[in-house]
């Protein structure tokens, strides 16, 4: 009789860690309720950081009601390296219910200014990263000129120009400043 009852006790122990881990995997405790952003480097925070946190947030949203170990961390990582704004990014699974991604945004140097009246920041590779919103514009130096538009190698050029600005002075490059590149016709 103690081998049956060994043997039932065994059965009931073998059920019960087995309910208890179909609970505990199928619970709120292991799906994703927090996504995390941050910057990697907290105290330079990019001017783009803020809206590029909120785009992301929202193209995130739906990973909060899977399961933490569904989350494929590597299409995260397709997603936020796609994003032509982001210079450097790291993604962590954190358990049991987050996932903590901390990324750097470029750094603008200037805002190319189109024909319609549109705000392209001019990243440091020459890359025009996506229009913003003029309640979005901040205090860096405004380029203009048909042809930037279309040629890295003339937005190459003006950033050259860019870095021949000052820092502090007179005509620092945080002062309302335009630059304008004009083709000259013989």
């Amino acid at each position: 009789m103690t081998k049956f009852a060994n043997w039932i006790a065994f059965v009931l122990l073998v059920l019960g860690l087995g309910f208890s881990m179909w609970s505990g995997l199928t619970s709120d405790t292991f799906r994703s309720t927090q996504i995390e952003i941050s910057p990697i480097q907290p105290a330079s925070q990019s001017i783009l950081f803020d809206k590029l946190k909120m785009d992301l947030s929202s193209t995130l949203e739906e990973l909060k009601v899977q399961p933490i170990w569904k989350i494929s961390i590597s299409e995260i990582q397709k997603l936020v390296g796609g994003d032509p704004r982001v210079e450097e990014f790291q993604v962590v699974r954190r358990f049991p219910n987050r996932i903590a991604l901390q990324l750097q945004p470029k750094q603008p140097l200037g805002l190319f200014l189109d024909k319609n009246g549109q705000f392209f920041p001019l990243a440091a590779d020459g890359e025009l990263l996506p229009a913003l919103t003029t309640e979005t514009v901040f205090n860096i130096p405004i380029i203009r000129g048909r042809q930037l538009h279309q040629d890295l190698d003339s937005r190459k050029n003006i950033l050259k120009a860019l870095g021949l600005i000052p820092k502090s002075g007179h005509f620092r490059s945080q002062q309302d400043f335009h630059l304008g590149l004009h083709q000259v016709s013989n």
